[in-house]
């Protein structure tokens, strides 16, 4: 069965093959292009970040530029690596099983002595085994340059990039595009709502959930310049007893107290107030993809059961 999907999908399969190594090449060039500026991006990203007033005038031209470079570099880099899953759902997944359905050739195939779950069985494991191979060629790319940037940033900046969740993304995608055409039953619908749900569940967790995955610590005088390897969450401000005060707070005292026009800063701390920084250590960086990969991982097996469900209650029944 799965040889015979191979046929089928064979131009499709050179299609992503060819692309896969294309963004390879590509990343690949941008490494070995950014290697040979990463002392001055250092040396620059060094003198911002220790400067009282951050700005690329602490740099030379020179490492300001590469800065700049690295920066736009790393941004796309990033985007363009996160929307593999998002595609390989919605252009790989969703059409493999939308087309059989729309088209009825599933009946077809039930009818040669393969039984609704071995076929199911062989469209999700042919999938995901292309889908693993594609990204295992990305990750080989993407892991030269999560070195390069771990060592100019933070890990915590590259985290959706790191293997464990990068590949549960994948397997989350794969699983939700099935999922999804299996219910749906045709393709172009199947696919808008597998970009849906995939863009919602990845913006709520990357954005929402992720920072409170463990609660966070916090530090006084912390700012997003003197993070270091840590996450910085959010500024906060402790009381000289050490317990937070919301914005609100802090609004009505500064009110309260600043008529005659001081600096807040000044004024805070002249009445035991100071700034603080809310985080979560480097420690934690494992831990935290250990966590996500979970949830992924568990909300792939989610969509399996669904798809199996579906086949086993409604198709076999149709």
């Amino acid at each position: 069965m799965i040889w015979l999907l191979i046929h089928l999908h064979r131009r499709v399969i050179w299609i992503w093959l060819a692309l896969a190594a294309v963004m390879a090449a590509i990343v690949t060039a941008l490494w070995l292009d950014t290697v040979s500026t990463q002392a001055a991006v250092v040396a620059c990203m060094t003198r911002v970040t220790s400067s009282s007033n951050p700005s690329l005038a602490a740099c030379s031209p020179a490492g300001g530029d590469a800065l700049v470079w690295f920066t736009t570099v790393n941004h796309r880099i990033q985007w363009a690596l996160i929307a593999v899953p998002l595609l390989m759902g919605v252009f790989m997944a969703a059409p493999l099983m939308g087309r059989e359905l729309e088209n009825r050739t599933h009946r077809l195939v039930w009818t040669q002595g393969i039984t609704p779950m071995q076929w199911f069985a062989s469209n999700l494991a042919s999938i995901l085994m292309f889908c693993f191979a594609l990204t295992a060629v990305l990750l080989v790319a993407a892991g030269l340059w999560l070195s390069l940037a771990s060592r100019i940033t933070n890990d915590w900046a590259q985290f959706d990039l790191y293997p464990p969740v990068f590949l549960s993304y994948v397997a989350f995608a794969v699983s939700l595009g099935l999922a999804v055409a299996t219910v749906v039953g045709r393709t172009v619908p199947a696919m808008a709502v597998t970009g849906l749900i995939w863009i919602a569940i990845r913006g709520a967790t990357g954005i929402l959930a992720r920072p409170m995955l463990i609660p966070a610590l916090v530090r006084r005088d912390m700012s997003a310049a003197t993070a270091g390897r840590d996450w910085f969450l959010a500024p906060t401000y402790l009381d000289s007893s050490g317990h937070q005060m919301s914005e609100a707070q802090i609004d009505g005292l500064l009110q309260r107290w600043g008529g005659s026009g001081a600096d807040p800063i000044t004024l805070l701390q002249q009445h035991g107030i100071f700034m603080a920084g809310l985080y979560q250590p480097a420690s934690r960086f494992w831990v935290f993809q250990s966590i996500e990969t979970f949830i992924f991982v568990m909300l792939s097996v989610g969509c399996i059961l669904v798809s199996i469900a579906w086949v086993r209650l409604r198709l076999t029944s149709e």
